[in-house]
């Protein structure tokens, strides 16, 4: 199987041999298991108490040590007074983070690509640029369906000009191909590639 290479008018320049994406069992857990992997990096503890170091009080002793027969205390921010601090409560301190393989993460996303290509969901450009910074001028050389679908745009850096004209469209979204992951591919309806972008994918596989 080959995927063909776009020129900026959509000629066919060359095609790709992506025999490597053509998977017939996709390893759907593996992915899913990326997926969450991914969220839970993500993902920060709201929930917080604030411990005696943190609630508002002064620090001065409320009563002398001894003589006045009641019980002895220090700070009044201590837990077992109202407004004082609270103990063994969560804090944000909590990490969600777990490890994965570095094989495991490989193959999911292989796999995760693999399901792309079989939607026939991936386009390769010769490059990634446009003239101007105006979205309609973008859209005329990417596709007229970019603002009904989701669309990820893959390639080792980008140009002014290319940043400019996706940064008010919510749908289309940007990512270097340093940073390529699962949860990206998988929530993206169509991938474009840059021809560059493509090969270093191959390269990684292979």
């Amino acid at each position: 199987m080959y995927l063909e290479v776009l020129s900026s008018e959509n000629k066919i320049l060359r095609k790709i041999d992506a025999n490597i994406f053509d998977i017939k069992d996709i390893r759907y857990d593996l992915i899913h298991q990326l997926v969450l992997w991914q969220q839970a990096k993500k993902r920060s503890p709201i929930s917080h108490v604030k411990g005696i170091s943190e609630v508002k009080g002064s620090t001065r002793k409320i009563y002398k040590q001894k003589g006045t027969g009641k019980a002895r205390h220090g700070s009044i921010r201590a837990a077992q007074f109202v407004g004082g601090g609270i103990i063994f409560g969560p804090t944000k301190n909590k990490v969600y983070e777990y490890k994965v393989n570095k094989k495991v993460k490989k193959i999911a996303l292989l796999n995760a690509l693999a399901l792309k290509y079989r939607d026939k969901s991936i386009t390769i450009h010769e490059h990634l640029k446009v003239d101007t910074y105006k979205f309609k001028d973008f859209s005329k050389m990417y596709g007229d369906k970019l603002s009904s679908q989701k669309t990820l745009f893959i390639d080792s850096n980008f140009d002014d000009n290319f940043v400019k004209s996706i940064g008010n469209n919510h749908k289309v979204d940007r990512l270097c191909l340093a940073g390529i992951n699962v949860l990206d591919i998988i929530k993206h309806d169509k991938i474009h590639f840059s021809e560059n972008a493509f090969n270093g994918i191959l390269a990684r596989f292979k």
